[in-house]
């Protein structure tokens, strides 16, 4: 059993999310902090990030070298391969990338088409994370080692979440979507292609994405671009860290938010994220910080109900119980 260094922080993975908030176009159900790229000079926002990158090494002298790095958006595949290279460059001058080091990007299957992803390949691009890929059977069966399956959450500010309010559809209903949840993962499973989280896939544990197992566990990363969220341990305290949202503003190096966690803070993004992965969540790192387990008869009742497994000291959830994830984790939770 691996030994327990720290509650949360880089001991755990430590990771660079790089948000490109352009777009060829905004997706109506789409909520996130993205702009129509139309005739914008990318310049000085790439400059800007870049800039952001080696300042965050000086703040951050203890951290380890990158595990993973990883493009969002926004349509990240929409930079030219040599400015992915320049971002990539300086991290690994900044903090410097482990061997193998897992670097994704986000990309439009249209953009793979426009693109020579050989280019992408030649900048450290070693993983693509794309939409839907082909909607022909043929293709479809050529098979891909992992899918991220999310349902369709319906946003207020968004177009689909004006549609709804205003009567003109209705989205799916919890017993509804509960059937098709299950149906996935049936059809995956049958397919090679088990759940090693709630709404994530691998067909084997090799294909398991190295960045986002870094949020479920707790671990440390640092969000770069306009709006980007992260999560930095730095002396001993944890800091949720937003940067300014609009382009223009970050492209003038306004100063990235810092929100201190407290250890209850902490303690619960634990439980909520740890549950998510097939390996569940260690109970110590809960006593590392200081915090109650849960108590007996809360796990004995969970378990009861076939919603969760315990051996030793690790809890998992079970096919039931990942239907009502954020019910269990706040039972779980301090």
């Amino acid at each position: 059993m691996e030994q327990i260094r720290s509650a949360v922080g880089p001991d755990y993975g430590f990771g660079l999310y790089i948000h490109w908030p352009y777009c060829a176009r905004i997706c109506p159900y789409c909520d996130f902090n993205v702009y129509a790229a139309k005739d914008r000079d990318p310049g000085p926002l790439l400059e800007a990030m870049c800039r952001d990158i080696i300042d965050n090494a000086a703040r951050l002298p203890s951290h380890p070298p990158l595990n993973s790095v990883f493009f969002g958006g926004g349509t990240p595949s929409l930079l030219p391969a040599g400015s992915i290279g320049r971002l990539i460059e300086s991290a690994e001058k900044a903090f410097g990338l482990v061997e193998g080091a897992e670097i994704s990007l986000e990309a439009n299957p249209n953009d793979v088409l426009r693109s020579t992803p050989s280019d992408w390949q030649k900048a450290g691009i070693n993983r693509l994370s794309l939409g839907v890929q082909s909607l022909d059977d043929d293709a479809l069966r050529l098979g891909a080692p992992h899918l991220s399956l999310y349902e369709l959450t319906i946003e207020p500010p968004t177009p689909f979440g004006k549609q709804v309010e205003r009567g003109e559809w209705s989205p799916l209903n919890d017993d509804r979507q509960a059937d098709l949840y299950e149906l996935t993962q049936a059809l995956c499973e049958a397919a090679g292609l088990p759940a090693y989280e709630v709404s994530n896939h691998a067909r084997t544990p090799d294909f398991e994405s190295v960045h986002n197992r870094i949020y479920w566990r707790s671990g440390d990363w640092l969000g770069i671009g306009p709006g980007a969220h992260g999560r930095i341990t730095r002396d001993g305290e944890r800091f949720a860290t937003e940067a300014v949202r609009r382009p223009q503003a970050y492209s003038k190096h306004e100063p990235i938010e810092e929100t201190p966690l407290s250890v209850l803070d902490q303690a619960r993004e634990l439980v909520a994220m740890g549950l998510r992965h097939r390996d569940g969540l260690d109970l110590r790192r809960l006593d590392a910080m200081g915090q109650d387990r849960p108590a007996d008869e809360i796990i004995a009742d969970l378990k009861a109900a076939h919603m969760i497994d315990l051996s030793g000291d690790r809890v998992a959830l079970t096919q039931t119980g990942r239907l009502l994830a954020d019910y269990v984790a706040a039972q779980l939770s301090p």
